[in-house]
């Protein structure tokens, strides 16, 4: 064995120093691998708590609208009160004017209907929506009778609405506005 020399002195540091790099950059390589893991799993929760608001949105949105029909319906006097009401009522005469229902059926198809006095000149018009598709404005619609249209909603642009606007028997301008289920 011969003499230490300064070569072998900087070979060394240089090894130690090769040595000290990679266990740094396994370290790292791990600490990079958990977060990714972490950021994965943070990801999949936000999705699942989405998709669960979304499910909830529109159980809400379902429960909103069998309210607002049953609320149409009895305001209409679908519902004939009992003697004990009648009498409080005081015999209250039925609302004057168009009184209106939204119905959608499973095919994605809606039902305007008319449950009061007849309206004239009326037009369907969606907000927010991505498509729409009403029929032109109808001369008359009586008593119990409908008007079918598809409108499918846009909740980036907005709420999804139906707008309908009429002549009432008076020849004054009525606007009705309704969330679209």
């Amino acid at each position: 064995m011969g003499e230490f020399t300064w070569g072998d002195l900087f070979g060394s540091l240089a090894l130690l120093g090769s040595l000290l790099g990679w266990l740094l950059s396994r370290r790292s390589a791990k600490a990079a691998s958990l977060a990714a893991a972490r950021a994965e799993e943070r990801a999949e929760r936000s999705a699942d708590s989405a998709e669960r608001s979304a499910l909830a949105q529109e159980r809400l949105s379902r429960l909103f609208e069998t309210y607002l029909n049953h609320q149409e319906r009895l305001g209409v006097g679908g519902a004939q009160p009992g003697p004990r009401r009648r009498a409080v009522l005081g015999g209250a005469p039925r609302p004057r004017g168009a009184r209106w229902t939204l119905d959608r059926d499973p095919g994605g198809r809606a039902t305007l209907t008319n449950l009061g006095d007849a309206a004239r000149h009326v037009r369907l018009r969606g907000e927010a929506t991505s498509t729409f598709e009403a029929p032109e404005a109808l001369d008359v619609l009586g008593q119990g009778e409908s008007a079918t249209f598809v409108a499918v909603g846009d909740w980036r642009a907005g709420t999804p609405t139906l707008v309908v606007t009429w002549e009432d028997e008076d020849g004054d301008q009525q606007v009705w506005r309704r969330v679209l289920p």
